[in-house]
């Protein structure tokens, strides 16, 4: 047992991290522009260029981003491995009088 009152069989049985060759930004090209790059991060231009100057993307000869840097950062830089789009929301979970998630057309 451990602090959290957990076996190792317990642990066993968490859930495998995603495919590592699953491209998680499909259609983009290779090499974006820092504002493209702003678009598919969903911050302002001036949050990428700050970004630049840390040294947490680096931009090519041109100014612009490669894809798979930017698929690095993105890995790097969230709070959890969990694909987003497979996780069901809970059914006490509604959005403004919409219907819950196991209430929706398939």
């Amino acid at each position: 047992m451990n602090i959290f009152g957990l076996s190792l069989d317990d642990l066993s049985l968490a859930p495998n991290p995603p495919d590592p060759s699953i491209d998680i930004l499909p259609g983009l090209p290779g090499v974006l522009s820092p504002d493209n790059t702003a678009h598919v991060l969903a911050v302002s231009l001036q949050t990428v260029e700050r970004m630049i100057e840390k040294g947490d993307l680096i931009p090519d000869l041109d100014g612009n981003i490669r894809k798979s840097d930017l698929v690095a950062y993105i890995k790097s830089h969230t709070l959890a491995d969990i694909p987003l789009l497979e996780a069901e929301p809970p059914d006490r979970v509604t959005l403004h009088g919409a219907p819950k998630w196991s209430e929706r057309p398939k």
